[in-house]
């Protein structure tokens, strides 16, 4: 679970970066919102299952 939530940081940190220097609407910047939607989407599914489960 730590990994996936250190991804996401990473994956954030990078976003906002690239979205200051290239612009929020540039390529780059939309790819890394779209991988860290996907990223945010696991972290959610592994929490539902791991509350199921407990």
């Amino acid at each position: 679970m730590e990994e996936i939530l250190d991804r996401i940081e990473n994956v954030r940190n990078e976003m906002i970066n690239i979205g200051l220097s290239e612009g929020f609407r540039s390529d780059k910047t939309l790819k890394l919102s779209k991988k860290l939607d996907d990223l945010i989407l696991q972290y959610q599914k592994l929490n539902i299952g791991e509350k199921q489960i407990s």
